[in-house]
């Protein structure tokens, strides 16, 4: 339930947004999309840190899983550099925005299904939804991505709508499996999953300001190197 909850509110904050979007000359859309693009890079980095800093009984502090994400990163985007992944994704994207003469899906679709899908409260929110019936993280989860939907749609264009589809995907699928995942799925590797995460939504904020063009998709990888590492050690 939390987990169409969380659809229906991007798509009514998406449907805002478009109406927004009429009114959004030139000059502003790029004001807001250099915020928003500062703002991802913050959550980003607020993330790596909440996912990877502790606060010893002393007071001080101790990094965890920093040479883990770092080899999460080059494995994962080595593996997909190797497998093209971006290219073929976009080139799928692309026959999509042909075919239904729907121009800049992409430019939408991607950030937003990356920043939805992000975090701790995708991941536990989807668990609690399906092993205790309880959908308040991911109602939580849904005001503030309903917030964001309408930001992004309103500069980013009509592809945040289907980013729908990837959080219905991707919390679905966690809240279905919950019963077999949750004895594999310790706080340290959610920490770990959620690391590259917020390193991908980083690369998004980068994109965004126009600072660095870096293929994300090529990223997706990654989060496989934190479970095959909890699986050896």
């Amino acid at each position: 339930m939390g987990t169409i909850v969380n659809i229906i509110a991007i798509l009514i904050g998406s449907s805002i947004g478009m109406a927004g979007k009429k009114i959004v000359d030139d000059k502003i859309e790029a004001s807001i999309k250099n915020v928003l693009g500062l703002s991802t890079i913050i959550v980003g980095i607020l993330g790596i840190i909440t996912s990877s800093i502790t606060i010893n009984k002393n007071g001080t502090l101790q990094s965890n899983s920093t040479l883990l994400l770092v080899i999460s990163l080059v494995i994962g985007t080595l593996i997909g550099e190797l497998l093209d992944i971006d290219t073929k994704i976009t080139n799928v994207i692309k026959k999509f925005e042909e075919k239904f003469s729907i121009g800049g899906f992409s430019d939408g679709f991607i950030p937003a299904s990356v920043l939805f899908c992000t975090g701790a409260m995708a991941i536990v929110g989807a668990l609690n939804d399906g092993l205790l019936n309880d959908p308040t993280i991911l109602y939580t989860k849904s005001i503030l991505d309903g917030v964001v939907a309408i930001l992004f749609t309103a500069t980013l264009g009509f592809g945040v709508f289907f980013s729908s589809v990837s959080v219905g995907v991707y919390q679905g699928s966690i809240t279905l499996l919950g019963i077999y995942l949750s004895p594999y799925l310790s706080n340290a590797l959610v920490n770990n999953i959620c690391l590259v995460e917020y390193a991908m939504v980083v690369s998004i904020g980068l994109d965004l300001m126009k600072i660095k063009e870096i293929k994300v998709l090529n990223m997706l990888p990654g989060f496989l190197i934190p479970i095959i590492y909890a699986l050896i050690f």
